[in-house]
């Protein structure tokens, strides 16, 4: 894995916490800066009970601007930002990591989060608008490509459909990644059992090579307890909290 080591500035304000990259545009090294961008009217691309996604033009060039309403909502994950970098903070590195490693994908700006009693509560993510269309079966060789490359970078990817992939008149890039360390073999497998199940067909048989290895088992049985957890936390939704919030 190449480790390549990421140092974030960071600006406090009140509630208010920003961090910027090396790679920050000086035009936006501020929390009010990120607060106008937040504020500022836009091209709404994505709205819905998960994710907020807006493209706004600022400073000559255009910034896309997510918040991702689920996990600024969710309990747990309140509770977790108590000890651990909360979510955009982690994917504003990543991003970093992955532009210095090669990998396809955007331009990190800034992370901006509101914590109280030392929970996130609110966050956005900033990065550099690149214009793409969404890819499709058609593309399917250059995402192998980019997961490849990803893998050699140290990370896995652990959502690859095509929605998180576009493409432009250059090449197919990621917008979007959880960003986790690879687990070596077990995590490639892992990835494109998901990318087959999102394409609801097998993909072809050049990319199992080694199906009967301990590796693809290992990743088969992780696909299953991940399925099942999911199951669960569905059926807790349904059964207990739904009820609750009734009451």
């Amino acid at each position: 894995m190449l480790q390549i080591p990421v140092t974030l500035s960071t600006e406090r304000h009140g509630e208010w916490v920003g961090y910027w990259p090396s790679t920050a545009n000086p035009a936006l090294s501020n929390i009010g800066a990120l607060l106008d961008l937040v504020e500022r009217p836009g091209t709404v691309i994505k709205d819905d009970h998960r994710t907020f996604l807006k493209r706004v033009a600022f400073c000559g060039f255009d910034v896309a601007a997510k918040q991702p309403r689920d996990k600024n909502r969710r309990v747990w994950i309140r509770l977790l930002s108590l000890i651990r970098r909360s979510e955009v903070r982690f994917t504003l590195a990543t991003l970093e990591r992955l532009l210095h490693a090669g990998v396809p994908s955007v331009v990190p700006l800034a992370a901006l989060e509101r914590r109280r009693f030392g929970m996130v509560i609110d966050s956005w993510l900033f990065y550099r608008y690149r214009e793409g269309v969404r890819c499709g079966e058609q593309e399917l060789a250059e995402i192998i490509q980019v997961l490849n490359t990803l893998h050699r970078a140290g990370f896995r990817h652990q959502d690859p459909h095509f929605d998180n992939f576009l493409h432009d008149e250059n090449e197919v890039f990621i917008v979007d990644i959880k960003g986790k360390r690879r687990w070596g073999k077990v995590s490639d497998y892992y990835d494109f059992m998901l990318l087959e199940q999102r394409m609801r067909k097998p993909l072809a048989p050049e990319l199992w090579p080694q199906k009967e290895d301990c590796s693809y088992r290992i990743a088969a049985g992780y696909g299953v307890y991940r399925w099942c957890r999911r199951k669960a936390k569905d059926w807790v939704r349904r059964t207990v909290l739904k009820p609750r919030h009734r009451r």
